[in-house]
């Protein structure tokens, strides 16, 4: 069954009619969240770049960036926007990089691509081999969908009478747990964010300006809360958010 969820994953990305973020400001605010912890002398493997317009915001003056995706669509994409980048094709779970061949990398990226393998055995299959890439002093930023932040903002608004928005088909939310778990013997936690402001003011608020129904995501309510989020000026508010950036750092 899971080699079945596998394929038809697979076949999603290919497809040309799939995007990757249906809510442009979330990726915008998540590539404003990485670029802050990566710097200009480092060495980037994106793991899972997608069309890289994720990292359209750091990329360009980084050391070294090297993007790493699967689907051939995507990575048609990315080529065709920026040809000059090293990219290459390959499955997390294979990753065609080691010490050994002389990989090592400062910072390593991975921008909502766990969520995206069948399941959570598969991520820790992938997570496991992530340290050994990085060198000393590197930083793993795991920017990704977790559990505990969407079960935090599905509680508040059924308390108000709306729906949970469910994971789509496709993502497996990551649990806190298995990180800490499989990461905290060679590396360290550093550094939490995440898009909590954001998305109450999108997800809860929102919604109860709209009423029942599918949120429009182009509502100009939704440019003012990611003016708020951006600006920093806003409420600080912390857990819920789906979408949490972990900065581990290699011992």
């Amino acid at each position: 069954m899971i080699d079945e969820r596998d394929e038809k994953i697979r076949s999603y990305w290919e497809d040309p009619k799939t995007g990757s973020m249906n809510d442009r400001y979330v990726a915008t605010l998540e590539t404003e969240m990485l670029a802050r912890h990566i710097h200009p002398d480092d060495s980037v493997l994106d793991l899972g770049c997608g069309d890289g317009s994720g990292t359209a915001g750091y990329r360009s003056y980084v050391k070294r960036y090297v993007g790493l995706e699967r689907s051939w669509k995507m990575l048609s994409e990315f080529h065709s926007k920026s040809p000059e980048q090293e990219l290459a094709r390959g499955d997390l779970r294979a990753l065609p990089f080691s010490p050994e061949a002389g990989h090592g990398f400062s910072v390593i990226v991975t921008q909502r691509a766990l969520i995206n393998l069948p399941d959570a055995k598969s991520q820790e299959e992938v997570l496991c081999q992530l340290p050994r890439l990085l060198r000393p002093g590197g930083h793993l930023l795991l920017c990704e969908a977790f559990r505990d932040g969407a079960e935090n903002i599905n509680k508040l608004r059924q308390h108000l009478g709306y729906e949970a928005i469910p994971a789509r088909w496709h993502n497996v939310h990551l649990e806190k747990s298995l990180t800490h778990k499989i990461l905290s013997p060679e590396l360290t936690l550093t550094g939490e964010e995440d898009l909590s402001t954001y998305f109450f003011l999108t997800r809860v608020v929102n919604q109860a300006l709209s009423g029942p129904g599918p949120i429009d995501w182009d509502r100009p309510f939704n440019k003012i809360a990611f003016e708020i989020a951006r600006s920093g000026l806003g409420p600080e508010m912390k857990g819920f958010s789906h979408i949490s950036l972990e900065v581990w750092e290699k011992r």
